[in-house]
């Protein structure tokens, strides 16, 4: 098996039931090397774990861009937020007793 596939497999929501079946506790689950034995893990051929493996990869990397480039965005507009308040907002000072 690749283990990058594995890792994944790992993350799969039906993987992480299987493991709460054997699993132990309630707040901190925690599954013995020898509890996780006896989970199953249906692994296809080499030749689509690589596939999956790629696609999956390319998503991650995709994410990860994705945030990146959304943090910079908000950060942006908070800035832009901010310099337009504060324009909008600076009145000008008049002196007292004219109007």
């Amino acid at each position: 098996m690749i283990p990058r596939c594995l890792a994944y497999l790992a993350t799969a929501q039906n993987f992480q039931i299987s493991k709460r079946k054997v699993a132990k506790g309630t707040k901190v689950i925690e599954a013995a090397p020898v509890d996780l034995s006896r989970v199953e893990i249906l692994a296809p051929s080499i030749g689509t774990q690589q596939k999956v493996v790629d696609i999956l990869d390319r998503f991650d990397s995709l994410m990860a861009s994705l945030s990146d480039g959304l943090s910079a965005e908000i950060e942006a507009r908070n800035q832009q937020y901010e310099y337009y308040r504060d324009r909008l907002l600076d009145f000008p000072r008049k002196a007292i007793g004219t109007e």
